[in-house]
């Protein structure tokens, strides 16, 4: 027997394609018939209040797939809660899901939407009007790593009995006072029929505002609902068009209370974009988001260099570092440009795990890419990279690459960096010997990196070098060090 969860699952999933893609009957039909193969006799009896959907009693968790939607259609039709006895026959079964899915603001009441249902229907189906709020801690979140409807044994407030003191059809009219939410939710689901998208973006960005405001937890998990309820996957796209517009802060604000389906979302609007602003933009919507990280470290692998590169550069943006292995898997990718963005990321993220993809860039037959990899090491997250830098200054040939491993390690800043900076700014020996004077440069620039005694006395010396351009060095950073101290 297949889990009601799942049951549910399938059930909006319908309700889904018939809203939002009406043409497509040939997807409606093989959904709806896994449905009908799901229910196998089942009685299904299906809630929805203001803290989220229910089935037999048990809450549905949030962040289900489709759960949301099926939610603002329950809400906007004044329909509380529905039962399905079993073996329920398919025709009045396809009528429901078709009542279900009619636009936001046909329907205004349970009696309205049981008028929709055919003769079998109204007599098999019960239907009642909302129904009341369960507590505050009866609410269940889905985990960041299900994929689709937990089968969480979670008791709810239990649902009223379909058969308490009646027969089937039974309906129970809700009161008379106009919920703000629900018509909000039916304005909206207007205006984007309508394609009135900066209508969508003022209504969804003052439920916001007013859930960012309130106080109250159960007014931010009912906001937090009702926002998600008003955003299927073709206003998420809309509204991050609108970013592009100047919108950009609101957009942002809705799309984080939408999580993880936005993340995804963003994403396949930052990998078909078709100009770089456009790109550009998607990716910044991105760098705000919390949840679908996941999603994000997925598309590492994508076959566009441009994705790639993108998403390594928002992995780094946001410090993901379960995208390390990943990360390091495409360190020796064919792109140099998709390399640099690797090994940008993994020194901005700067776990240990990320010591030896790091390394081994620095061995990188491209020289942008060992330039960058220089360029992002410091102290703070590098310091036992200083070995393998000091031990570059004698294999590098590239002068800009050499002169940011200097650099480098006067950033970094141990004992073993300065050793190695001071044993660069020596002159060597005899004619052949003598060490090129832009190298001993680098090393006085490095060394005035370095806030450590040290690499003060090491300066002193300097400042009287034979050679001026080092003894010039030397003299600015003594200057530099002492306006610090």
């Amino acid at each position: 027997m297949t889990a009601p969860s799942t049951v549910l699952s399938y059930l909006a999933k319908v309700v889904h394609l018939m809203r939002t893609a009406p043409d497509d009957t040939e997807a409606q039909r093989q959904t709806f018939m896994t449905l009908v193969a799901a229910l196998e006799g089942q009685e299904m009896v299906i809630g929805a209040d203001l803290g989220g959907m229910t089935v037999n009693s048990h809450a549905v968790p949030q962040g289900a797939p489709f759960a949301a939607e099926l939610h603002g259609q329950f809400t906007a039709h004044g329909v509380g809660m529905i039962t399905l006895p079993a073996e329920l026959p398919t025709a009045p079964l396809m009528i429901l899901l078709q009542a279900l899915a009619r636009p936001r603001g046909e329907i205004r009441s349970a009696r309205e939407f049981v008028d929709l249902l055919d003769v079998e229907g109204k007599r098999l189906i019960a239907v009642r009007g909302p129904r009341d709020l369960p507590a505050a801690d009866q609410l269940v979140t889905l985990d960041a790593s299900d994929d689709g409807l937990s089968d969480t044994s979670f008791n709810a407030p239990p649902a009223e009995s379909a058969m308490e003191d009646s027969s089937r059809p039974f309906w129970q009219e809700e009161g008379t006072a106009l919920d703000p939410l629900r018509e909000a939710q039916v304005a909206v689901d207007a205006a984007a029929r309508a394609g009135q998208w900066l209508k969508v973006l003022d209504i969804m960005g003052k439920i916001v505002e007013q859930e960012t405001k309130s106080t109250d937890q159960l007014q931010h998990r009912r906001d937090r609902r009702a926002i998600q309820a008003m955003a299927p996957r073709r206003t998420i796209e809309a509204l991050a068009e609108l970013s592009l517009q100047g919108h950009r802060r609101t957009v942002s604000a809705i799309l984080q209370q939408l999580g993880a389906e936005a993340t995804v979302a963003l994403l396949e609007l930052m990998a078909s974009a078709p100009t770089i602003k456009a790109r550009r933009e998607y990716f910044t919507l991105l760098s705000q988001m919390r949840l679908g990280t996941d999603a994000i470290i997925n598309r590492l692998s994508d076959d566009n260099w441009f994705v790639v590169r993108n998403v390594a550069e928002l992995c780094g943006e946001l410090g993901l570092e379960d995208a390390v292995p990943r990360l390091a898997n495409q360190v020796d990718h064919p792109d140099p440009r998709v390399r640099r963005a690797i090994v940008g990321a993994l020194a901005r993220i700067g776990t240990n795990q990320a010591a030896e993809p790091l390394r081994q860039a620095l061995h990188d037959p491209e020289p942008t890419v060992r330039l960058q990899v220089a360029q992002t090491l410091d102290g703070g997250k590098s310091r036992g990279l200083a070995m393998t830098v000091a031990l570059m200054l004698d294999e590098e040939r590239h002068p800009d690459v050499r002169r940011e491993l200097h650099l480098a390690l006067g950033r970094i800043g141990t004992m073993e960096a300065i050793q190695a900076l001071v044993r660069s700014s020596k002159p060597g020996r005899a004619l052949f010997g003598r060490k090129p004077t832009a190298i001993r440069v680098a090393a006085v620039q490095g060394l005035a990196l370095c806030n450590r005694p040290e690499a003060f006395a090491a300066l002193k010396e300097l400042a009287s070098d034979k050679t001026a351009e080092v003894r010039n060095a030397a003299r600015e950073a003594l200057g530099a060090f002492e306006t610090r101290t």
